[in-house]
């Protein structure tokens, strides 16, 4: 996801990191990994201040904009973004 939108590695690591971090919590159990690969890269970008749009992120997963929502709800909560 963050090679399609042609993200900084100061966003992708963290990108990266929060999908372990949710694999690791068993957070991913009844949510599409695309799903969280989505709110794990909306997250770091809406933390580093990178001019990325929501829908941007959501074209590239290919998911509905609910379950990215959802995803990243679960996120902050659970991981506190």
């Amino acid at each position: 996801m963050a090679s399609a939108l042609e993200l900084s590695d100061s966003v992708r690591d963290p990108a990266c990191q929060l999908v372990r971090s949710t694999q690791n919590e068993d957070l991913l159990r009844g949510k599409s990994i695309e799903s969280i690969g989505a709110a794990s890269t909306d997250g770091p970008c809406r933390c580093n201040q990178h001019p990325l749009l929501f829908e941007d992120v959501i074209d590239a997963a290919r998911v509905e904009s609910t379950r990215v929502t959802n995803a990243y709800r679960t996120l902050d909560r659970e991981v506190e973004l």
